[in-house]
């Protein structure tokens, strides 16, 4: 599945959202390079956009900076959802 996957290309496939987004990388992620995860942000068209950065993270920031996550969902996602 990893060769489908990497070979996906959101900007063409998903070049817009009808939803509020929110990017939450981590500055270490050697899964999925930061200019990638950038790009794309940059050019999807969505209602509005937020991007996190999580210096202390890999690709998991859920895991390696639980307090910084859990107050980015509450602060910045469960407003636009509610």
């Amino acid at each position: 599945m990893w060769a489908e996957v990497s070979r996906m290309n959101l900007m063409k496939i998903v070049p817009a959202l009808q939803m509020p987004v929110f990017f939450f990388l981590g500055r270490h992620d050697h899964w999925v390079p930061s200019e990638i995860s950038v790009a794309y942000f940059d050019a999807l068209t969505a209602p509005s956009k937020g991007l996190v950065w999580f210096e202390d993270s890999g690709h998991e920031p859920f895991v390696d900076e639980p307090a910084k996550f859990n107050a980015s969902m509450v602060e910045l996602v469960r407003p636009v959802v509610v």
